[in-house]
């Protein structure tokens, strides 16, 4: 990887992960890349001269309407805890295709990976709820990057929400 995510180009505004957040909205953190040929993975848009392309979006309910591109989002994460925490990421739009999460640290390492979308099983959801839900552990005292790469026949609203998980129902 070219110079890591968060810092291709300039740094995008990072979500602030602290023990007096109830929740955190996302969408006004979210930097977008449209991959017209849906080839793209991880590594090739976390590449120095590719993650420059991701522009600003900070919409809080962004919505890319009917696309046959694959879309991805990516959010930076500032968590100000001290010590070990898991958040539950939740993209209440259950009609998506697919969906992939990347939690990336800031040196590039690729922390979590997860798939989910109406085309697989709802058992193979890593949460069993009506929306998509992902656990996420972002590094203590550390800012990470959340990728998201959706991709969908309906149209393609992606929004997300981060939650403590006691706070999540």
């Amino acid at each position: 990887m070219q110079g890591g995510p968060a810092r291709a180009g300039e740094a995008p505004a990072a979500a602030e992960l602290s023990g007096t957040n109830a929740e955190v909205e996302l969408g006004p953190f979210y930097h977008y890349f449209e991959d017209p040929t849906g080839a793209l993975g991880l590594r090739d848009v976390m590449d120095g001269a590719m993650a420059a392309r991701f522009k600003p979006l900070r919409e809080q309910k962004p919505n890319f309407g009917y696309t046959k591109s694959a879309m991805w989002v990516m959010a930076g994460l500032d968590n100000k805890l001290a010590s070990p925490s898991e958040w539950l990421l939740e993209i209440p739009f259950p009609t998506l295709d697919s969906v992939e999460v990347y939690l990336a640290g800031a040196d590039g390492r690729e922390l979590a990976r997860y798939t989910a979308g109406d085309l697989l099983p709802f058992g193979a959801r890593p949460s069993p709820h009506r929306h998509f839900v992902f656990p996420v552990s972002p590094p203590p005292g550390e800012r990470s990057v959340l990728f998201m790469r959706f991709k969908s026949q309906g149209s393609m609203t992606v929004a997300s929400t981060l939650w403590p998980p006691a706070l999540f129902n």
